[in-house]
């Protein structure tokens, strides 16, 4: 992650069919635990889904993706590998 960052929500928002779309950052309590981000989708009469990963430009992907709805694993899966750019080469991943 380069930076520590705080813990706890960076982002929130409501995608279009109303569900509440959160972006945070978590650690584990153990020594030597790495930071993560945690992105979840939840709201009423819709299944919650989470998406888990050590890297913040996944984990944004995932959180716009949610935020249009994207929650079909297929489709959640195309979605962020078209948002996300390794940084190293440039390329999608």
């Amino acid at each position: 992650m380069g930076e520590h960052r705080a813990l706890g929500t960076l982002q929130s928002g409501l995608s279009g069919a109303g569900c509440t779309v959160t972006l945070a950052v978590d650690c584990g309590s153990y020594q030597g635990a790495q930071p993560y981000y945690t992105v979840t989708r939840r709201g009423a009469g819709h299944r919650q889904r989470q998406r888990h990963t050590p890297d913040e430009a996944r984990a944004q992907a995932y959180y716009l993706a949610f935020l249009r709805d994207v929650t079909d694993p297929q489709a959640l899966a195309e979605a962020v590998a078209g948002l996300v750019t390794e940084p190293s080469t440039g390329r999608r991943s």
